[in-house]
């Protein structure tokens, strides 16, 4: 699953929600939230310096099954480009 804005107050009950499912988590937000994501089981993507369209695709090769956008309209559209592969 990728959760877009994973350090929000949402994206966070995401991520707690998907550590108990023992999912496997992607989360876009910048650097300095990564220890953060790291402690709730996600692999953090910075949003800033890497696409994350092309790190879904490599870590991912078969697509992803869930996407959740906390931050707008602005990502929504890469955001399911990473899910349907």
């Amino acid at each position: 699953m990728l959760i877009i804005g994973a350090s929000g107050g949402v994206g966070t009950a995401f991520l707690q929600l998907g550590k108990l499912a023992k999912l496997t988590m992607y989360g876009l937000v910048s650097r300095s939230k990564h220890s953060v994501l790291a402690e709730l089981g996600a692999i953090p993507i910075d949003y800033h310096t890497q696409d994350f369209v092309d790190v879904i695709h490599h870590a991912e090769p078969g697509g992803l099954d869930f996407v959740f956008n906390g931050m707008g309209d602005e990502y929504m559209g890469r955001g399911l480009a990473s899910e349907l592969l």
